[in-house]
């Protein structure tokens, strides 16, 4: 029976791969996509959304969420951006050439924005679902957070929450933090202490099934929508990789993408440790970074576990299938 599941974004690219697996996998109902800030500012994060829905046929509501941190905009100085990407820019061919477009090389949407805002329709599709939902936020966890914080009693029915963010002692934005946690460091808190199931694929599992360029042509190769869009979103990452300097990383992580496949196939994650987990959100140089307690004293019936490694070529065979469905 599929999973039903609620997928929250930050629509950039890796993210879109994200909805059209989650979109064509048979192992999932996809019941909503909401939207958050992250990649870009929520106008552009909502409209990319929409045109990744629309692109591969609509039928997903999609609702958007907040366009700020909960907190950390309203302490000055306690971030460089508020929260925002700080969006890596290149040049090429007199043009600016970013990992994460403003608005994706897709046609205009077709489908509009639900009126309810994201955190009202979360708790309102938990309560009244009859059976237990997934929730896979790859973006900040504000969305989530905020319809815990709304009714904590929605945890009664969350199956898990599968969300990309954190590395244990592995940072992106900064030294210590990765971007998504970054962004809304107390939402990443309320999510992982909310006492559901959590699974977090971290900059370590990510970063350990790198797609190179042919593994992007054999999305490509594919022949379906969905397949020749996902190719070129990895080809523009691996460009994007390789004018940063980059070339020798052997790929490129597209993180949000593998957090759907860990949803799809549990068994795409070859290493993780359940251990307890917190978030730093005391404003200072590691505000943001994910706290993995490694210690022999600590709890070993912790509701978090954490990915370490993920089997790059199963991942990659789940992402195709999904793909290949037209």
């Amino acid at each position: 029976m599929p999973k039903k599941v609620i997928l929250d974004v930050d629509t950039g690219s890796d993210d879109a791969v994200a909805i059209m697996a989650a979109m064509r996998s048979p192992q999932i109902e996809l019941m909503a996509v909401t939207v958050t800030h992250g990649n870009q500012p929520l106008c552009y994060t909502l409209d990319n959304t929409l045109r990744v829905v629309s692109y591969m046929g609509g039928g997903v509501p999609v609702y958007a969420g907040s366009s700020e941190p909960m907190v950390k905009k309203l302490l000055p100085g306690r971030s460089q951006n508020g929260g925002q990407q700080d969006v890596q820019k290149m040049i090429k061919d007199g043009k600016e050439f970013s990992l994460h477009q403003k608005t994706l090389d897709l046609p205009e949407a077709t489908c509009r924005a639900e009126e309810m805002p994201a955190a009202a329709y979360l708790v309102q599709a938990l309560r009244h679902s009859t059976e237990k939902v997934t929730l896979i936020p790859v973006g900040p966890c504000t969305n989530i957070a905020m319809a815990l914080r709304m009714d904590p009693s929605i945890v009664e029915h969350i199956e898990e929450i599968v969300c990309m963010g954190g590395g244990d002692n592995l940072g992106n934005r900064t030294a210590a933090a990765e971007f998504n946690f970054y962004a809304d460091p107390e939402a990443a808190k309320i999510v992982l202490g909310c006492g559901a199931k959590v699974r977090i694929l971290t900059l370590n599992a990510t970063g350990s099934a790198r797609f190179d360029w042919a593994d992007a042509q054999k999305f490509l190769d594919l022949g379906t929508p969905a397949g020749e869009f996902a190719g070129q979103l990895i080809r523009h990452r691996l460009e994007f990789e390789e004018m940063k300097g980059n070339a020798d990383t052997n790929g490129t992580a597209v993180h949000d993408a593998l957090t759907v496949c860990a949803v799809i196939d549990p068994s795409v994650i070859s290493c993780q440790e359940q251990i307890p987990c917190d978030i730093d959100i005391g404003g200072s140089i590691s505000d943001g970074q994910l706290l993995c307690d490694h210690r022999a004293t600590a709890k070993k019936d912790a509701p978090t576990s954490v990915a370490y490694t993920v089997d790059k070529e199963r991942a990659l065979a789940v992402l195709l299938a999904a793909m290949a469905e037209r």
